[in-house]
């Protein structure tokens, strides 16, 4: 009868701890990059494998190119369907005036209900024109001639307002642990899920957390790295999934404004972790180490 009650007495335990964290859980940080080409006179000619071998291509080298311009958002070139998409559009503007011509453009989408996100879509890039499509190059070039198209017009001219939005819209990482729960002791370090190894020029950086009470309206802290690491431990506690970066919880955005820290703010449950402002970090100098050693 005594373990009865005690069993059923960790069932509730368990179960409130579950659900009271189930508004972040599981999120999605994982940004689509597709491509869609919308030029009959590119495509009418073209095979099932040979249109196969462009999206595969042009999807892998897209996202090695933002990747690599843009390495601490998680760009996936997959078919699967995810929050957030980024396109690759080449489309003819005026089909109906017989010159086949291609344009190219960047196109963003984000879900309807984001609440950071001023556009459910934004596009980029203006069309670029590509001329004639008749006098494109054969289908196994053509994601090599679009991929450095977008890099010379686009991530090497506009990289800035593209960053923003990344900034502002696509969230890192879900979640955090404080890395001292006791509501009583004044410090406010928190341990974000975002690695060391990867994320390791982002350890003087501010960030900006969505995070909320069990009962309350969401609330946004600002917070910045210390240049600590510490584990991230899972749900229970007790197993470290992988060294993490640590911030500093500075303050509460209000209105615009900035508001100083109650106690209560380690009742919060932490969702969306957010890049606000990078900041380049010192960088450690071992003063003992000395030339030759």
């Amino acid at each position: 009868m005594k373990n009865s009650m005690w069993l059923k007495m960790l069932y509730f335990l368990v179960f409130s701890f579950i659900s009271s964290r189930s508004a972040y859980a599981g999120e999605d940080t994982t940004i689509s990059v597709q491509v869609s080409i919308d030029v009959n006179a590119l495509t009418v000619r073209w095979t099932e494998d040979e249109s196969k071998e462009f999206y595969t291509a042009s999807r892998q080298l897209l996202t090695s190119s933002l990747k690599a311009k843009y390495p601490y958002w998680n760009f996936c070139d997959d078919e699967n369907e995810h929050p957030y998409t980024v396109r690759l559009r080449v489309f003819d503007p005026y089909p109906e005036d017989g010159k086949y011509e291609a344009h190219i453009r960047l196109e963003a989408v984000t879900p309807p209900n984001n609440q950071n996100s001023t556009w459910p879509s934004h596009s980029w890039l203006n069309s670029i024109e590509l001329g004639d499509a008749h006098l494109f190059p054969s289908v196994s070039n053509i994601p090599k001639t679009l991929v450095r198209l977008l890099e010379d017009h686009f991530l090497n001219n506009r990289t800035i307002e593209f960053r923003k939005w990344l900034k502002d819209t696509i969230p890192l990482a879900y979640g955090g642990n404080w890395l001292k729960k006791n509501i009583s002791v004044p410090d406010f370090r928190i341990v974000l899920p975002l690695s060391s190894d990867n994320f390791l020029n982002l350890r003087a950086s501010w960030f900006r957390i969505e995070c909320q009470a069990v009962k309350g309206p969401i609330e946004r802290l600002r917070a910045f790295g210390i240049s600590e690491d510490a584990p991230y431990l899972s749900a229970s506690g007790e197993i470290k999934i992988f060294d993490a970066l640590v911030v500093k919880a500075d303050s509460i955005e209000k209105n615009g404004q900035t508001c100083t820290l109650a106690p209560n703010v380690k009742e919060f449950y932490f969702g969306p972790v957010y890049l606000f402002q990078e900041e380049t970090p010192i960088l450690d100098i071992d003063i003992h180490k000395e030339d030759g050693e």
